[in-house]
């Protein structure tokens, strides 16, 4: 029952931070509506990139563009996919210091999710989804599989599971060796007393005898 117990505590633990990065990537990025620009938006390189969602419909044609005022000298990166984990979709990453512009159609209807972080660099930019093919592409779309979240999303739940786990096992293995008797050894003054309690009498000729014997030695007479 204690052990049922155990596990359940370490499954409670590790669903704590498996709850949290799945539900974070939801609650993070910034809404963007078609035609409208979101000015002045900021990041550097190696920062949490910046995630916005936006919703599109199905075999519609938009252009997504990134503008970065040359002055800031950054490089930035632009992704676009329909999970908020960003697992999966397409990126535009050319060598440019003024932004990316994609072309994208949408194969379904719903929310997409556009992110935004810089590669080298540090500055403002201003990123806005139009309807349509209005700017030219600065790349092609390749398709990108980013491996980076799942490591976020698996390492700290199988840590916690590992160390739980770990944690467990030497408890147990030292309930074990409580539970190991000791050789039990006869004290002298007991053998004493348990000679003192076997030693017989022969009933015929009242000599001292061994409790183990069937004939008395004294008088070879058997014994009952």
């Amino acid at each position: 029952m204690k052990k049922s117990i155990s596990v359940l505590i370490i499954i409670i633990i590790c669903v704590i931070p498996l709850a949290f990065t799945t539900t974070f990537p939801l609650m993070s990025p910034r809404r963007l509506h078609l035609d409208t620009i979101q000015v002045s938006e900021h990041t550097r390189s190696f920062e949490q990139p910046k995630k916005y969602n936006i919703h599109l419909e199905q075999g519609n044609q938009y252009t997504i563009i990134v503008d970065v005022n040359i002055f800031w000298a950054l490089d930035v990166v632009l992704r676009i996919s329909e999970s908020p984990y960003m697992l999966t979709g397409y990126r535009v990453d050319t060598v440019s210091y003024t932004g990316e512009t994609m072309h994208f159609t949408a194969p379904h209807t719903g929310d997409y999710y556009i992110q935004v972080f810089g590669s080298s660099g540090s500055g403002f930019f201003d990123i806005g989804v139009e309807t349509g093919i209005t700017s030219p592409a600065t790349g092609p779309n390749v398709n990108f599989f980013n491996g980076t979240y799942l490591i976020i999303l698996i390492l700290p739940t199988a840590l916690i599971l590992l160390v739980g786990l770990v944690i467990l096992l030497i408890i147990n293995r030292r309930k074990k060796s409580s539970l190991i008797k000791k050789p039990y050894t006869v004290s002298p003054y007991r053998k004493v007393e348990k000679e003192e309690e076997e030693v017989k009498f022969c009933q015929y000729c009242g000599n001292q005898i061994d409790s183990n014997v069937a004939r008395c030695p004294h008088c070879n007479t058997p014994l009952k």
